[in-house]
């Protein structure tokens, strides 16, 4: 009764490092955090064999002030050992956006990080089932989080970037992201392992057009992508309007401006994609929460779209 139990309970599971008086390392002072706690959770997920009755593990990284003292790469290293012991069919980090240099190794400027005001990034990975459960990980060259695995499926929420547009010269403002300076995309040109992934998936709310750039750099360097999928305007149970905290002075007028340009230059590169790789599935996922709302982009996929036919109110298919 325990097993069955146990393995019903750790299907879905969520793990966090911690700071506890048992894991500290004083240094000047300021606490730092370890791996102890995910390391224990994989002993005891090792103890009792339930490895391969784990389908989902979600990495949650909280909102602390230790993220500068951890070192670069040290959530990287949470994500691989995880990735290692156990290889679950879904893997869900929710990071904040200040903890973002501790995921990729390189510099992102996050100076303007105040002005967005973004509590959680999501990034979740799908693999097919038949991959999932234990295995080595690959030689020390391809170890990149979206290279360790043959995922199929990812998925970034970088949440809502409306309240910049209430800050002085707002469209000069640098986004806090792990796309920022092309290091996801110059690491997927270099390696043959992303032919498995199909499926890419970006939400946000309101992003600045000098970001949504850098987004569909990223997308062009999936060359085998077939679908993607993409949200970037908010859906019928957001209240930013009615929230005067969100936007404060700024005219809503500006917000849909970008927005119309950021689908713009989305559904240019779909076309593209479609025409030169393997693209063939589009959908704008905005349609299926605030469709009346939307009428201008429908000029806009109509026009760019050539070769592409509509097949609901919110999917594009390549004819």
């Amino acid at each position: 009764m325990r097993r069955l139990t146990l393995t019903r309970l750790f299907t879905f599971s969520k793990v966090y490092p911690t700071v506890s008086p048992a894991l500290q390392i004083w240094s000047d002072k300021s606490i730092v955090p370890r791996a102890d706690d995910i390391t224990d959770f994989l002993d005891f997920i090792a103890l009792h064999q339930l490895q391969i009755h784990i389908k989902s593990v979600v990495l949650y990284i909280p909102t602390q002030d230790w993220f500068p003292r951890c070192g670069d790469g040290f959530i990287d290293r949470l994500f691989l050992m995880i990735v290692e012991a156990i290889n679950p069919e879904i893997l869900t980090i929710m990071i904040p956006p200040l903890a973002l240099s501790n995921l990729v190794p390189i510099a992102l400027n996050m100076s303007d990080a105040w002005a967005f005001e973004m509590p959680m990034h999501v990034f979740r990975l799908t693999q097919p089932p038949r991959y999932a459960g234990p295995r080595p990980l690959p030689s020390l060259q391809s170890l990149h989080m979206l290279r360790v695995r043959p995922w199929n499926t990812f998925v970034i929420n970088e949440g809502s970037s409306a309240k910049v547009y209430k800050t002085y010269e707002y469209y000069h403002k640098c986004t806090p992201s792990a796309l920022q300076g092309g290091y996801f995309s110059n690491t997927l040109r270099s390696t043959l392992t992303t032919s498995f992934l199909k499926i890419f998936e970006y939400v946000a709310v309101f992003p600045l057009p000098s970001h949504v750039s850098q987004v569909i750099h990223f997308i062009q360097s999936l060359t085998s992508l077939d679908t993607l999928r993409t949200q970037i305007g908010s859906n019928s149970k957001s209240d930013i309007w009615g929230d005067s905290g969100t936007i404060g002075q700024s005219s809503p007028a500006d917000l849909w401006m970008d927005y119309e340009t950021n689908y713009g230059a989305i559904a240019g590169a779909v076309a593209e994609m479609g025409n030169e790789y393997h693209l063939k599935n589009f959908t704008a996922l905005e349609y299926y929460y605030t469709p009346n709302l939307l009428a201008n982009l429908d000029d806009i996929f109509e026009r760019k779209l050539v070769g592409w036919r509509q097949c609901d109110r919110a999917r594009w298919e390549k004819m």
